[in-house]
């Protein structure tokens, strides 16, 4: 018998809910908030130490939505 998916254990007790599904989302919130607020601070080529851009962004800002893709990509495939 396979066990129940992680949204029907949700409703099943308070702690439950809070371990599956409120720290996870606040988790991914935080991160993303994170993300977007030094991918701002990597926009500006003067705030880097080259001041190098690619395709019109620096150059560190690319490689951290290149590899931002990348995972998003093996993370599909796993």
């Amino acid at each position: 018998m396979r066990p129940a998916p992680a949204r029907h254990q949700l409703r099943k007790s308070v702690r439950n809910f809070v371990l599956i599904g409120v720290l996870p989302v606040a988790g991914g919130l935080t991160l993303g908030w994170a993300f977007i607020a030094s991918a701002m601070e990597m926009a500006n080529p003067d705030a880097t130490f080259s001041g190098v851009t690619w395709f019109g962004i620096t150059a560190l800002l690319a490689i951290t939505i290149a590899s931002l893709l990348l995972g998003l990509v093996l993370m599909g495939l796993w």
